[in-house]
């Protein structure tokens, strides 16, 4: 009976020094993540990545959805797009409406010239902000990539909706319109450009002999 009591007490005590380890770790790994932010906000990605691993490695539970989001970019940075591309992917599994995580894995498939799966990705995005324009125009870049120039006017269409001051958005629209031959519209949207003081669209209508 003795023994008995005597095993559950030793079994008792070690689960207490767990627990205590536990927290250890956990406020450990919180500071290591706030310093790991810092370094980041600072642009210092090496730093930053190392304080992301040895928070991440003593206790991935203190972890948000947006600091995998920022140890993800950190990788990016570094051009360590395996890396950035797994933890995009354990951001999104804590947050599968992050559209911070989803543009941010768009952004490494386009680096490893994963261009169907970068398009679902900023899909992803639009899908849970539709005024994302940045989204918008890394959609309509891949679809110039795949010379889908409709698809690409689709998505410059939809970027001067949200926002109609946008004058890149215009000229952009009216590069791809002169991809299919429609040399109206592309006049079109660079008098559109020009009027609102975009110097780019100003030179190439002065240049083509066209008022704006």
């Amino acid at each position: 009976m003795g023994k008995k009591l005597c095993v559950f007490f030793v079994l008792s005590c070690s689960l207490c020094f767990l627990q205590a380890q536990s927290l250890i770790d956990e406020a450990k790994a919180k500071y290591l993540l706030q310093q790991a932010n810092e370094k980041l906000s600072q642009s210092l990605f090496e730093e930053a990545v190392v304080l992301f691993q040895q928070a991440d490695s003593l206790s991935s539970a203190v972890f948000t959805a947006s600091d995998y989001t920022n140890m993800a970019g950190t990788y990016f940075q570094l051009k360590q797009h395996k890396d950035a591309l797994n933890i995009c992917k354990k951001a999104i599994s804590l947050d599968s409406l992050n559209q911070n995580a989803y543009f941010n894995l768009g952004l490494v498939y386009s680096a490893m010239d994963s261009i169907y799966h970068a398009m679902a990705a900023y899909e992803k995005v639009i899908r849970i902000d539709s005024t994302h324009t940045q989204a918008c125009y890394n959609l309509a870049i891949c679809y110039k990539q795949l010379r889908n120039y409709q698809s690409a006017i689709f998505y410059y269409k939809k970027i001067t909706e949200i926002d109609p001051s946008d004058t890149k958005a215009y000229v952009n629209m009216g590069i791809a319109y002169g991809e299919i031959g429609n040399t109206d519209m592309l006049y079109e949207c660079f008098q559109k450009a020009a009027n609102m003081g975009d110097k780019e669209a100003q030179e190439f209508l002065t240049k083509t002999g066209r008022t704006w």
